[in-house]
């Protein structure tokens, strides 16, 4: 087999499955984002004038675990609804050869191409939006 199949086969399924795809890319991309800002906002030093900026940083410190755990489940319960979308492309693939190790190695090089991407998107929205929370304060 080619050395690029996987990759060639993982991009050509997340083109065909745009539609499954959309709703957890955008998932990803606005956790990363919304962490992105809150950990902006814990070390940012423009809040050191307010008044009181050490209580408020350590409550913006707890507000991020509690983003980063809600993040997590969240990101876990739109992966559950995308592989059981896609359950009957998996035995398809299973029939025509595919063993089970195969399958898996696909679904690491797509999951690796949308976190990725995602990771990119997200860290460039997030200082997005971070800097125009500066300019607005």
């Amino acid at each position: 087999m080619s050395r690029f199949f996987y990759g060639k086969l993982a991009f050509n399924n997340i083109k065909r499955n745009t539609k499954a795809y959309i709703p957890f890319i955008l998932t990803c991309i606005g956790t990363i984002a919304l962490f992105y800002n809150m950990y902006f906002l814990t070390v940012a030093e423009d809040i050191g004038s307010v008044s009181d900026s050490r209580s408020l940083r350590i409550i913006l410190r707890m507000g991020m675990a509690v983003v980063g755990i809600f993040s997590v489940i969240f990101l876990f319960y739109t992966n559950s609804f995308l592989i059981k979308q896609r359950k009957k492309e998996f035995g398809l693939f299973n029939v025509l050869g595919m063993e089970k190790k195969h399958i898996a190695r696909m679904m690491f090089i797509e999951t690796m191409m949308i976190g990725i991407f995602s990771i990119i998107t997200g860290l460039l929205a997030g200082i997005l939006t971070s800097k125009l929370m500066i300019l607005l304060c």
